[in-house]
C-alpha cells in the first residue's frame, strides 16, 4: 500500500535542511616552526637545543624523533656543516650535540624552547634511556 503518486512519495522524505559539501583542503596548524624549518628539522632541533649539555648518538635520535637513519644523517650533516651543532667520533660511535660557539645559539635555543615548550622533555628522556 505504498503512495498513490509521486506527490506522496516526495512528502514522506523529512526535510532536514541543506547539505554543504565541505570541499578543498584543511590546513592543519602546526605553529609557527613549520613556516621556517621541516617536521624532520623540527624534531632534530628540538632534541638537541632542549637538551643542550646531552650528546646523543644516531640510532638513539633516530629512535627519539621516529625518523629514518638516511633522512636523520642528511640532516646532521647539513647542520654540522653549518656550524648549528657539533659531530664528535668516539670509539665506532658518533655523538652529535648543540653547538654552543654557535653565533644563533641563543636565539634558536629560545625560539625552540618557546615552539615545543618544556611538556616533551619527559618523553624524551625516556626514549633516551
Amino acid at each position: 500500500m505504498g503512495p498513490k503518486n509521486k506527490q506522496d512519495n516526495l512528502q514522506s522524505v523529512p526535510n532536514m535542511g541543506t547539505i554543504v559539501p565541505e570541499m578543498g583542503t584543511e590546513i592543519e596548524n602546526t605553529g609557527l616552526l613549520s613556516g621556517l624549518f621541516s617536521k624532520t628539522r623540527q624534531s632534530v632541533l628540538s632534541v638537541l637545543y632542549t637538551h643542550t649539555d646531552e650528546r646523543f648518538y644516531l640510532r638513539q635520535l633516530s629512535r627519539m624523533t621516529n625518523i629514518k637513519m638516511g633522512a636523520l644523517q642528511r640532516e646532521l650533516k647539513q647542520f654540522t656543516d653549518k656550524g648549528i651543532i657539533n659531530r664528535k667520533e668516539q670509539g665506532n660511535l658518533v655523538y652529535f650535540q648543540a653547538n654552543k660557539g654557535c653565533p644563533i645559539f641563543g636565539e634558536l635555543k629560545g625560539i625552540v624552547v618557546k615552539m615545543f615548550g618544556l611538556e616533551n622533555y619527559d618523553e624524551r628522556e625516556r626514549l633516551a634511556k
